[in-house]
């Protein structure tokens, strides 16, 4: 297999383990009474970048969040980052258990998404 050819797989496979991130954000929000959160391409962009910038780095942060905020032109954005959770299950577990993070995931004001990862980083950015 060709190097572009593997770096297709890893782009199908990076993008199938966001969408199931986001669908299973979006059960887990029905579960709550709030509506579905829409796929945002310009989101999903912000969130790309960003997973790849932490991948770049080795490190999870939140760095860049404000320029993101401004990029996604809307009032209001939260943003959860993750890092090495195997299932996007686990990945919304891990957000969950944290009570910053969980406010995130069930802000009735967002209403669009984007999710992105990158060698095990995921981003998670929301805006309504």
């Amino acid at each position: 297999m060709t190097q572009a050819a593997d770096q297709d797989l890893s782009a199908a496979a990076a993008g199938a383990y966001s969408a199931r991130v986001l669908a299973a954000i979006n059960a887990y929000r029905l579960e709550h009474g709030l509506r579905e959160l829409r796929r945002s391409d310009k989101l999903d962009v912000l969130a790309d970048r960003h997973s790849r910038n932490m991948a770049q780095a080795n490190r999870l942060s939140h760095e860049g969040f404000r320029e993101r905020h401004a990029r996604a032109g809307s009032p209001i954005c939260v943003e959860n980052v993750g890092w090495n959770y195997d299932t996007p299950d686990a990945q919304l577990h891990g957000w969950i258990d944290s009570p910053s993070h969980n406010a995130n995931l069930l802000d009735a004001r967002i209403t669009q998404a984007g999710v992105g990862e990158a060698s095990g980083y995921v981003t998670f950015i929301a805006c309504a």
